[in-house]
């Protein structure tokens, strides 16, 4: 979610390079991350688009001068104009109907790498599929399921492999 929201930021000041008669922009974010972020230089989940921001803000700074740009954060799109258009729009978008390439930033053109974070992720899932698999296959799964029918749970699976949360 995290990227998404970025890459509405960069959609956001792509289509802000449009429009020269605009002298302020209010971009408004339900995600208090993404504000963050957009402000910390230090390497992070989504710093391919976050330079891809940067570098459209500076940009943006020499062919709109005057332009002032405010980010703010919503709870949820509260009773934000234009948010139901949004949300329908993010929805065809997720599912690959999307705006034709010439339209977007070079960068949206082709398709995004995937974050670590995100590959990290679909594999501790595998893995624990996995396991939670060759467990109940296991003998003793048949032996313990009656004395705590709730096992495999995540906490079994960090005691019996040992390994911190992070790596499981």
């Amino acid at each position: 979610m995290f990227e998404v929201e970025l890459t509405g930021v960069l959609l956001t000041i792509h289509m802000l390079h449009r429009l020269p008669q605009v002298k302020s922009a209010l971009i408004l974010l339900n995600n208090q991350a993404t504000i963050t972020t957009l402000t910390n230089n230090s390497r992070q989940s989504g710093q391919h688009i976050l330079d891809a921001i940067h570098m459209h803000l500076k940009s943006l700074h020499w062919t709109h001068r005057w332009l002032k740009i405010h980010v703010e954060w919503v709870p949820g799109h509260t009773n934000v104009a234009g948010n139901e258009s949004a949300d329908e729009l993010a929805k065809k978008a997720a599912e690959g109907i999307s705006s034709p390439c010439q339209h977007l930033p070079p960068f949206l053109q082709n398709a995004l790498p995937t974050s670590i974070i995100a590959l990290k992720a679909a594999c501790k899932t595998e893995l624990h599929l996995l396991w939670v698999k060759l467990w109940k296959a296991s003998l003793r799964f048949l032996k313990i399921s009656c004395i705590d029918p709730c096992i495999p749970s995540n906490k079994a699976c960090q005691i019996l492999t040992g390994c911190p949360s992070v790596m499981i």
